[in-house]
Order: structure tokens, then C-alpha cells, then sequence
């Protein structure tokens, strides 16, 4: 028989299923609205024609993406075609992030880096996450 996965907020002495505590939770996200902004992610897919070059190019570019925003990346590459790259940005906000993608220096880089697509982007929030621990 399964059983209600229940959360207990340290603390506060009672116990609320879990189901429940996330709504509460998406509630309480949404109910912020510029008290705290969320964390913005950008996941762009696009082909560069040289993985290598293309990775040269983007690690000097760190110190300007970190200017413009960036939190943290983390590179995936395709497991067909390795020059077939997502990569996955935390960005400090979506105006920053937006002004980034749009710029013309951006534009310029991608192009002396080998990118052979339009890069395709979206901007998400994430609101709910699960890791999993070897001791699961």
C-alpha cells in the first residue's frame, strides 16, 4: 500500500502532504513579484562546426558573460553529433539575460566561435526539482 508522501516545515510542528506543500509553495512563488527575483535559465541549442574551437572561444569569453549576468553554464553535447551543443545558463535576471541574447557583441562572438545555427533559447524559472543522492 503506498502512503502520502508528507512534509514537515522545520519548525513549524505540523505536518502537510506534499502535494499540498508544493501548491502552497507555487502560491507563494507567484505571490512575490519583484519581493525577490528568481533565478532566470537560458537553455540555448545550436551546431558549432569545431566543438574544441568553438569551447576555446566561449571559456575566454567567462569573464564577459559573468559581467552581463551569468550565474553559472553547464555544457551538453549531442550523443549523434557531438558538435550539436545545449548549454544551460543561470542568469542573475531575464532583463540582463534578454539584453545578452539580443546583443550584437554576442552575435559577433558566435560567429568567430563556428556557430552554424540560429541558436534556438528559452528563458524558464524552475519551481520544482528533485536530486537524488547515492544513499537512495
Amino acid at each position: 500500500m503506498l502512503g502520502v508522501l508528507q512534509v514537515e516545515v522545520k519548525g513549524s510542528g505540523h505536518v502537510t502532504p506534499a502535494l499540498a506543500f508544493l501548491s502552497a509553495l507555487e502560491q507563494r512563488f507567484s505571490s512575490w513579484k519583484g519581493e525577490r527575483a528568481l533565478m532566470i535559465y537560458l537553455l540555448v541549442h545550436h551546431e558549432v562546426a569545431d566543438y574544441p574551437a568553438w569551447k576555446s572561444i566561449f571559456d575566454s569569453s567567462l569573464d564577459w558573460r559573468t559581467h552581463h549576468g551569468e550565474r553559472s553554464c553547464r555544457i551538453f553535447r549531442g550523443v549523434q553529433n557531438p558538435n550539436e551543443l545545449t548549454l544551460l545558463f543561470e542568469w542573475e535576471n531575464v532583463e540582463k539575460a534578454r539584453a545578452f541574447i539580443s546583443s550584437d557583441e554576442l552575435k559577433d562572438r558566435m560567429a568567430k566561435a563556428g556557430v552554424k545555427t540560429t541558436p534556438r533559447v528559452e528563458y524558464l524559472t524552475e519551481m520544482f526539482s528533485i536530486r537524488r543522492s547515492a544513499a537512495d
